[in-house]
């Protein structure tokens, strides 16, 4: 059994009968509740889009995407539109979104009316901000300001060619919420799809093919347009959301996201701009073009969103990006194919945000109660959202510090879940716990070990609830109390407590989950250096489409196996291929084997990353479709 002498929890009683602390997730506690409710205001993450084939009478479907916290109202998003690639796939389109609630919106990549409006399945970087901003201190000093505000209008802009276009010609004078001291870099996002394709042809409820255009960015405003390009089917007859978010482009930035409850390491950031180097989709014969970060900026392939703020060229357009690094993003300007075939465009300049790391939280915590019939505890409790997670411990406080009240780990409802899932769990007291336990907790364990924890929870008062009228220091408290944990060995991760000890690992490691996941066999009769392609992967199991690679392993009989994956960017997607060094049948296995079955699964915990190999051309290896079979993932047969 687990005690820690004053340990705390996230969340104190409130002094008053509503106190809001607005940092990174604000944290609001009231009496009219029994929950506490974890408000975000700043997010960025990647979202995945299915495969799907769509008929001349179907719209083109829409996929709710799930915040990894909730928001106090809907933010403002923002979208970076990936691109295809060369081949059957490569068709225009543009990530549009709609329907943005505090818990997510519903995304598709948007194709003309005259493609055939099918996807292969994609992975698109996505950031949501509270309407008006963020201001953020720079570790060493300093602040930085991410502003975020939005319009509704019906101004457009489209090419000279455009068959069917019609009306005016007009821009909105988009004024900033307040001045900047040089030119900021500029994110714009279309946020809803009120104007419907007017073709005869459209399907009922086809979103109209547009995206915004941007020109003239002062330091106090812009003018701004929806960008019809050469793809409109008539004026607008509907006002858009249009949100903006600009920022100074200072150079490289340490962002200390921890002082308003983000990550407790400094953020690498950067906006900057990429100059008129932007070339056109027919004019990438030579690659694409670089927006490249300053020297050193990022450790690691950040995540990185832009969009196109000039016009040079006549036809209007939309930005994409082919891939992204430690030291650039590659971009080009596409353009539809309504009134002409060609995709070819002038140079044009994009802003460019980019991230060192995604912010995301194992486990949002929406409501608990702790209710005491007899020596029996009742702990009621929820949450509204479950990434990467295990399971849950409940504790208590006694004289001897917190203690942990049951007796093994509770196994979570999902493992990867964005819907509401509730629990119930009674435990039984010790007579010497019935009579010192007045506060209650409740921790969150994920799969690489790390211990969540929220609270305290006093039995059958309301989270949140008025305590006490009597005033507290509360700067020596939380001073005092963040020196003790972190003697105790805990780490501050977004205004929460962590904790990584070898009892957590054993349970990660032993502990059966429960959880069915796919893996794929590979067959090698030879040895040398092999290549597995993406493309029969996502063939087998297109669910796999945008999966992290820092999670695929590659094992032999259970062991771990170095494997490289050639790839543009951190997801995996179609052109990828898994490259690993294969040895062949030797010693005792010699006489009953004639081949070496290698697995891939989804499990970051075995994964051994390799450098390139070299020397050796690829041997392409084909996928057994048995490969598809599900395992129980469990001590003695982890693969």
């Amino acid at each position: 059994m687990k005690a820690y002498k004053n340990k705390r929890f996230l969340v104190s009683k409130s002094l008053s009968r509503k106190l809001c602390q607005f940092v990174f997730a604000v944290i609001c506690l009231t009496s009219s509740t029994s929950f506490a409710q974890l408000l975000a205001t700043f997010e960025v993450g990647d979202a995945t889009l299915p495969a799907h084939t769509t008929t001349a009478t179907e719209p083109t479907p829409f996929t709710t995407i799930t915040f990894d916290g909730v928001f106090d109202t809907p933010p403002n998003v923002f979208a970076m539109t990936p691109e295809f690639g060369a081949g059957v796939d490569d068709d225009p389109c543009t990530i549009r979104i709609r329907n943005i609630t505090t818990t997510g919106f519903d995304a598709t990549c948007l194709e003309p009316l005259n493609e055939d409006r099918n996807s292969p399945g994609l992975t698109f970087e996505y950031l949501a901000i509270a309407d008006g901003g963020v201001t953020v201190p720079i570790d060493g000093g300093g602040t930085y300001e991410l502003q975020s505000s939005c319009f509704d209008l019906d101004n457009q802009q489209y090419g000279a060619t455009c068959n069917d276009c019609a009306g005016p010609e007009t821009t909105l004078d988009a004024n900033f919420t307040s001045a900047f001291g040089s030119t900021p870099s500029l994110l714009t996002q279309v946020q809803t799809t009120n104007n419907l394709n007017q073709d005869a042809s459209a399907p009922a409820g086809e979103p109209e093919f547009l995206d915004t255009m941007v020109v003239n960015v002062t330091l106090t405003d812009f003018d701004l347009a929806l960008e019809l390009m050469e793809a409109g089917t008539g004026e607008p007859d509907e006002d858009e959301t249009i949100c903006y978010l600009a920022a100074e482009p200072v150079g490289c930035l340490a962002l200390d996201f921890s002082a308003i409850g983000g990550p407790t390491t400094p953020v690498e950031f950067q906006a900057l701009e990429s100059g008129n180097t932007i070339i056109g989709h027919d004019n990438s014969a030579n690659g694409c073009a670089a927006a490249t970060f300053e020297a050193g900026c990022f450790s690691s392939t950040p995540l990185a969103l832009a969009k196109q703020n000039t016009r040079d060229g006549g036809d209007g357009g939309f930005l994409r990006r082919c891939g992204v690094s430690a030291t650039a993003a590659t971009f080009l300007y596409d353009e539809d194919r309504v009134s002409n075939p060609e995709r070819g465009h002038i140079d044009e300049n994009a802003s460019v945000f980019a991230f060192g790391e995604a912010f995301t939280t194992p486990v949002t915590l929406t409501g608990a109660k702790v209710s005491r019939i007899g020596r029996n505890a009742i702990f009621n409790w929820e949450t509204s959202a479950e990434t990467f997670h295990l399971g849950f411990n409940l504790w208590g406080e006694t004289s001897e510090g917190w203690v942990q009240l049951n007796a093994g780990l509770i196994r979570g409802n999902g493992v990867d879940s964005g819907e509401t899932q509730t629990y119930r769990q009674r435990i039984r007291l010790s007579r010497s716990q019935d009579s010192e336990i007045a506060n209650f907790g409740i921790s969150s364990v994920d799969n690489t070990g790390y211990e969540e924890f929220y609270g305290p929870f006093t039995e059958d008062v309301a989270y949140g609830e008025e305590a006490n009228n009597e005033p507290v220091d509360w700067t020596s408290t939380r001073d005092a109390f963040e020196q003790s944990m972190r003697k105790l060995g805990y780490t501050k991760y977004n205004n929460r407590w962590f904790r990584v000890g070898s009892r957590i690992q054993e349970l990660v490691k032993n502990y059966d989950l429960g959880v069915n996941r796919l893996h794929f066999d590979v067959h090698v009769d030879q040895a040398g250096i092999h290549s597995i392609n993406a493309s029969e992967l996502l063939a087998l199991n297109p669910s796999w489409q945008g999966s992290r690679l820092s999670n695929i392993a590659l094992t032999l009989n259970g062991q771990s196996v170095a494997r490289h994956i050639i790839s543009n960017d951190a997801a995996l997607s179609a052109d990828d291929r898994i490259v690993f060094n294969a040895s062949s049948v030797i010693g005792d296995d010699t006489p009953f084997l004639e081949t070496y079955t290698y697995r891939l699964s989804a499990d970051p915990t075995r994964v051994i990353k390799a450098s390139a190999f070299d020397g050796t051309e690829f041997d392409e290896q084909a996928l057994s479709a048995t490969g598809l079979l599900t395992e129980q993932v469990t001590e003695k047969r982890l693969h």
